[in-house]
């Protein structure tokens, strides 16, 4: 069983580079989202608020990083300071946009809770994996 789990984990280390251009990827989407000229009307008060803290929610998920104890706090700062600097973009651009504090406290949120979460996810797995649960 070691063995396979070895393997396992090979493959995925073989893979991180591609998990790294997609998470890239994601990066320069959303700043091209939120730099150009948009009006969205998600018609739910506070709406876009929401979107900000599911994106950022899940570019902290889905961030590729190795079990390092030092990566989920460079994370969370490279997130909250690309919403910081997006949102003071919007302001400085002429898109038609406007900077909110409140949007850049959303991505914060976001990136925070996607950061928590993956914490507690990579907590759990290396707890299963040291107590010899292989379902885990």
């Amino acid at each position: 069983m070691y063995q396979g789990n070895m393997n396992r984990q090979r493959r995925w280390m073989a893979l991180e580079p591609l998990f790294m251009w997609i998470w890239w990827g994601l990066i320069i989407f959303v700043a091209y989202m939120s730099l150009r000229p948009l009006n969205l009307d998600l018609g739910v008060r506070n709406g876009d608020k929401v979107l900000h803290l599911a994106t950022y929610a899940f570019l902290a998920l889905s961030a590729p990083w190795r079990f390092q104890r030092r990566i989920p706090l460079v994370v969370l700062s490279f997130l909250m300071l690309l919403g910081g600097l997006l949102e003071v973009g919007q302001g400085v651009l002429p898109t038609g946009r406007s900077a909110e504090f409140a949007d850049a406290g959303a991505n914060a949120a976001g990136a925070c809770i996607g950061v928590l979460v993956r914490v507690v996810m990579m907590w759990k797995s290396e707890k299963g994996r040291s107590d010899g649960n292989e379902n885990f």
